[in-house]
């Protein structure tokens, strides 16, 4: 077939390294051990990809299941197709299947560009779609197999309502009159690759109510509702997400605000600013995002490997594993960091007057002591156990650590 599929994405299997929970720990009161070693997450293999063996295919006699093969087709005011050998539009119902390498030119003189295309199936097939201004082209219902489908210039393509789309992939190229978008919704996707490393989707992209299975994305702009990922790969420079599902995926992200989301056996390998708002977090990895901070707020994170620097606010931590692999700082505001592992990465420890902590492990003795790890609070607000000296005693945070405001609550007026 030509295709390089994506498989064996994220990191599953990661809590059970972190916390056995069906082992019993050895005996009443203490915990089991948490490993400070960084997990191997296997990643995608490649990008699921149209190479030269299925372009040549593509120009090949039509597979048996081709009803209609054209080259060029426009989309005008008054007709379906205008030019190249097409059929009659009224052929285009449900049972056409349309291979070969068509080129697509939506054009309008005046007033709203807009077409619907009922039902359209491609098999085998290089579909380009332009435009020289701005138009939207719905496919409400596309069947999509062993395609590529190129946009070029200002051009929406909404795909949904039970689209299919298998082994297909898509590409974006802004030109002089704007940039495309892609919008997905209610659709399904298996192999499919919206941009690459090399060339990413170079256009706004929406993915709403729709599943991608072993499938990647490479894009600039990316907006996620109800979207699920699974064995997938996501590398976007920008990303807004909500009610959105990742289970064994592997993310690379630029500005990521995530919300109401949940995370089961994730990597996410790199990070620009991240914050997770009211998500569930569990058998994941996060490596840092460099100088910026990864912030957790009203979440529940379990079982998980946190580097770099992290604030938590409102949230639930547990069986968590902070600087297996690379310098962390972590700053705790609120909630609750429960059964934790500091290993021997770990910078510096910051809690607040209305957290509480608990830690399974330490191997950062001579880093968060002296000076590394201090709290706000008046009131012993961690149970280091036996394991965790350096978290015993903790210092007062200096009034001029830059986290210090927030540390401490508002202060009520008085009445």
């Amino acid at each position: 077939m030509g295709l390089v599929l994506l498989t064996l994405a994220g990191c599953d299997g990661v809590g059970r390294e972190i916390v056995d929970y069906e082992k019993p720990p050895p005996r009443k009161g203490t915990l089991p051990d948490l490993p400070c070693e960084p997990p191997i997450c296997a990643e995608a293999i490649a990008e699921v990809e149209l190479d030269d063996s299925i372009a040549m295919r593509l120009h090949s006699p039509a597979p048996n299941s081709c009803t209609h093969r054209f080259d060029t087709c426009a989309l005008t005011d008054d007709a379906v197709c205008s030019e190249g050998e097409v059929p009659d539009p009224a052929l285009l119902d449900e049972r056409s299947v349309i291979c070969g390498d068509l080129s697509l030119t939506l054009a309008v003189d005046d007033g709203e560009c807009s077409f619907r295309i009922e039902r359209l199936a491609i098999e085998h097939t290089i579909l380009r779609i332009r435009s020289e201004r701005a138009c939207e082209l719905e496919l409400p219902q596309l069947v999509a197999r062993d395609a590529r489908i190129e946009l070029t210039g200002p051009v929406t393509l909404v795909i949904g309502e039970r689209a299919e789309l298998e082994r297909t992939s898509f590409t974006a190229q802004a030109n002089v009159d704007g940039q495309p978008a892609l919008e997905i919704d209610l659709a399904q996707a298996t192999q499919a690759a919206i941009g690459d490393e090399e060339l990413p989707f170079e256009g706004f992209l929406s993915v709403g109510r729709s599943t991608l299975t072993d499938s990647s994305v490479h894009a600039e702009d990316v907006l996620l509702e109800s979207a699920v990922f699974i064995n997938a790969k996501l590398d976007a420079r920008e990303i807004e997400a909500a009610d959105a599902v990742f289970s064994r995926a592997v993310l690379d992200v630029g500005d990521a605000v995530l919300a109401a989301c949940a995370f089961d056996s994730v990597e996410v390998r790199s990070c620009e600013a991240l914050l997770l708002a009211g998500s569930e977090i569990y058998d994941s990895v996060f490596r840092g995002c460099g100088d910026a901070w990864m912030r957790f707020y009203n979440s529940s994170v379990g079982r998980s490997m946190l580097d770099g620097r992290i604030e938590s606010d409102s949230s639930n931590l547990e069986g968590v594993v902070f600087g297996s692999e690379a310098p962390t700082e972590v700053v705790q505001f609120g909630g609750v960091i429960n059964k934790a592992a500091y290993c021997g990465k770990a910078r510096s420890y910051r809690l607040g007057e209305l957290a509480n902590s608990t830690c399974a492990r330490c191997d950062a003795r001579d880093s968060l002591k002296p000076g590394g790890a201090c709290s706000v609070s008046e009131i012993d607000n961690v149970q280091p156990g036996r394991h965790c000296e350096a978290l015993a005693e903790l210092d007062a945070c200096d009034d001029d650590d830059e986290h210090v405001p927030r540390l401490r609550p508002p202060t009520p007026p008085r009445l």
